[in-house]
């Protein structure tokens, strides 16, 4: 019996290394996008960003779901964050396009700048946030992990797409710089975007998760880029959205009364 809970404890020790793992792969993935940046290999560049969004998502819910949530995996999470979703997509981003602004000479280093210091600020709020009692089924600002990945994913599409529409590659350098300041905008923002936490009509419709995985896996082979790129805008622009249908709500309210 005690052997039992010995052998026990040693398991549960061992799971908590799980989490901390896909959190250093994720980190790998980040390293390695500079890496294959710095060789102009684009699509490799935004495809294991990609992959590291993935990653992130994995860490945190492997934690959660054997209990081995940790202030040091918190702490470590957002660390390797900065690095994959703040440092690699800033510094893709300069090496693939801001680099480019003739006109102004300096701006393209500053704008992947303000893009690393923004996701900086958004996981430094949200882990003072996940130590108060917020509810978790929104987050404040927009995710860092949902800025990389759009930012990626614009990179991709161009490469995949638009590398010889001349009137794409004319408006590329203002696409750039707008994306970049607008994702910053927001991650430092209040708007809030959903958190997916504690999503279950899918789970209660059986038939819609199965249907839901079979159109995602069939996209997801014959157009990876779109598909992200496309649940990557949309999750961007949702936060706003929400918050213009909050405020209209609001000041409808407000009429009402007065």
């Amino acid at each position: 019996m005690i052997d039992k809970k010995i052998e026990q404890k040693k398991i549960h020790k061992s799971l908590f290394i799980l989490p901390s793992f896909f959190t250093l792969l994720n980190m790998i993935m980040g390293y390695y996008a500079i890496i294959a940046a710095l060789d102009s290999k684009w699509i490799v560049s935004a495809v294991v960003i990609t992959i590291a969004v993935l990653m992130d998502g994995l860490d945190g819910r492997i934690a959660r779901f054997t209990n081995t949530t940790t202030e040091f995996g918190l702490n470590f999470d957002s660390i390797v964050d900065v690095i994959s979703f703040g440092v690699a997509p800033a510094v893709v981003a300069y090496l693939y396009c801001l680099r480019n602004l003739t006109d102004f000479k300096h701006l393209g280093w500053l704008l992947s700048f303000i893009f690393v210091a923004a996701g900086a600020i958004r996981l430094a709020r949200f882990n003072v946030y996940a130590r108060t009692d917020m509810p978790n089924t929104y987050f404040i600002g927009l995710p860092i992990p949902g800025a990389a990945g759009l930012l990626s994913t614009i990179i991709w599409i161009y490469e995949r797409f638009l590398t010889n529409i001349i009137i794409a590659q004319n408006y590329k350098n203002r696409i750039f710089v707008i994306t970049v300041l607008i994702l910053s905008v927001l991650m430092i923002s209040k708007v809030r975007y959903y958190s997916f936490k504690k999503v279950k009509i899918l789970y209660k419709k059986p038939i819609f998760l199965i249907i839901t995985i079979f159109i995602v896996l069939y996209l997801l082979f014959v157009y990876p880029s779109i598909l992200l790129f496309s649940i990557g805008f949309l999750y961007v622009i949702s936060g706003p959205i929400r918050t213009i249908f909050s405020l209209s709500r609001y000041f409808n309210r407000k009429n009402f009364i007065f």
